[in-house]
């Protein structure tokens, strides 16, 4: 768990993805690329998430609280990366 805090503190950003990825197959896949890209990935929206990703354009629950947050929203995870 260090090395995730490590991480968090010298990478780019702490991500979470919402709803269905076009740009990855997987969600699973999409986050071994962040991590190895210096990013690190939480499941669920938490205090410590800067970016949420969300291509399905769907207004989710995790969409509308990064909304009222200010927090980046992605919507082409091939952008960031």
């Amino acid at each position: 768990m260090k090395k995730l805090k490590a991480l968090d503190s010298k990478g780019k950003g702490v991500v979470c993805i919402s709803g269905k990825l076009k740009s990855y197959c997987t969600k699973a896949t999409a986050k071994k690329v962040l991590e190895m890209k210096g990013y690190l990935v939480k499941s669920s929206l938490t205090k410590d998430v800067t970016i949420l990703v969300n291509e399905s354009g769907f207004n989710s629950a995790k969409t509308q609280a990064a909304h009222k947050k200010g927090l980046t929203i992605i919507t082409n995870l091939k952008e960031l990366i």
